[in-house]
């Protein structure tokens, strides 16, 4: 069994506006499917998570099929002389046929058509990692698919974040918990930005004098939407980072790489920073550490900022998290940070060593390290070292939140 030939999209020849992020135009570019067919009455079959049409726009799908043996005939049919077969069930004509057709055509009125979509290179900033279709072609389609109010098809254009949520709170049902209404709200409306940042990609859309932020991330090459993200803007966006790596490191001795050394009351770790793919993030954690950066005191002093504050997020066999001066997860230092991810720092293993934020660039002092990989973390928290010492960390997650106390940090050139 074969798909209709209708139900895979073809390239969009027909209309020639220009999708800046990409350098091309929209003939040029292959568009993921479930758009047309929809509009025009036509029910899809539903594709599960990750399966895309293939480069070449063709999907098959194998059917197993049963063999007859020579000499046998097919079962269900009698070799009876004289037997009189059942006639073939003929398709029966729907019962209110003008009425599916306005309904059709009213579907079809309501689309959003591709061309409504034009983002000019001024309004993107960074750089587009490699995926299967361009992110303007996959946010318009799931533009295409809201506005006629389809919102069972977007399971396989949602992350794996969204997907575990749904999950989670409603088992195996296919139905996405989210109204027509409520999403096409939420998406439509104008692009006024788009920030990449390793594999993450954030739309910012108008509506009215209202801004939306989508985000958007890279999964099994492919972009997907996270409806379950945080899309406030929880303060000013950062601007330049206040320390340059060279300022942070001024007066550390020796040679080698930068290595943070943890002193707490359960042992020492040290943790290796990645200057070299992380220089901002390493910069501002290196400033607090040794005092450059960070809230001024009575006497209008910064004091290295770690020394004296405990874990206060302990998780035994997974992560310790600390870097709050309130203990209670909610604190900082006063200062934030934009997000610097890179495709080579991966929670890939154990030991990581990364920046923990609330949302896009919301980065201040709190830090953690994971005990085992965690890939969904991936470019949601800037990664800026790798940490040896484990069995050190795992005693501290085993002891429970707010029990281990970081006496200093101390940073030094070479293990």
């Amino acid at each position: 069994m074969k798909l209709s030939a209708s139900l895979i999209l073809p390239l969009l020849a027909t209309a020639a506006i220009g999708c800046a992020q990409a350098g091309e135009t929209w003939e040029q570019i292959e568009l993921p499917p479930l758009a047309e067919p929809i509009a025009r009455g036509e029910k899809p079959p539903m594709l599960a998570p990750g399966v895309l049409a293939s480069s070449g726009g063709q999907t098959q799908t194998k059917v197993a099929t049963k063999t007859t043996p020579a000499g046998q005939q097919p079962q269900g049919k009698k070799d009876t002389a004289g037997a009189k077969n059942k006639p073939p069930k003929t398709s029966k004509k729907p019962k209110n046929e003008k009425k599916k057709k306005a309904k059709k055509k009213k579907k079809a009125k309501h689309m959003v058509p591709l061309k409504m979509l034009v983002v000019t290179a001024d309004k993107i900033k960074g750089h587009a990692p490699p995926a299967h279709y361009p992110l303007l072609a996959v946010y318009s389609r799931i533009r295409q698919l809201a506005s006629v109010g389809e919102v069972r098809y977007l399971r396989p254009w949602l992350s794996r974040h969204s997907l575990d949520i749904v999950a989670r709170q409603h088992g195996n049902s296919p139905v996405i918990p989210i109204a027509p209404r409520t999403l096409w709200q939420r998406i439509s409306g104008e692009v006024v930005a788009i920030e990449y940042a390793g594999t993450r990609a954030i739309v910012t859309v108008k509506q009215q004098r209202q801004l939306q932020r989508l985000t958007f991330f890279v999964e099994d090459r492919n972009w997907r939407l996270d409806l379950m993200a945080d899309d406030a803007q929880r303060g000013p966006a950062p601007q330049k980072p206040e320390l340059t790596l060279r300022e942070a490191c001024k007066g550390i001795a020796g040679r080698g790489p930068l290595v943070a050394v943890f002193e707490t009351s359960k042992g020492r770790f040290r943790c290796r920073l990645n200057a070299a793919l992380a220089p901002e993030t390493v910069a501002h954690f290196v400033g607090l550490a040794r005092g450059l950066l960070g809230p001024v005191n009575a006497g209008g002093r910064v004091n290295p900022f770690y020394d004296g504050l405990r874990f206060h997020s302990a998780v035994p066999g997974k992560m310790i998290q600390g870097g709050d001066p309130t203990a209670t997860g909610m604190g900082g230092a006063g200062i934030t940070i934009a997000d610097e991810f890179d495709p080579k720092l991966r929670h890939d293993r154990p030991g990581m060593l990364a920046l923990a934020s609330a949302g896009p660039h919301t980065g201040s002092s709190q830090f953690y390290v994971t005990l085992v990989a965690a890939p969904r973390l991936d470019d949601r928290h800037s990664i800026f070292g790798q940490c040896r010492d484990l069995d050190v960390v795992r005693k501290i997650a085993d002891a429970g939140p707010n029990t281990v106390v970081i006496n200093k940090v101390q940073i030094q050139r070479g293990l």
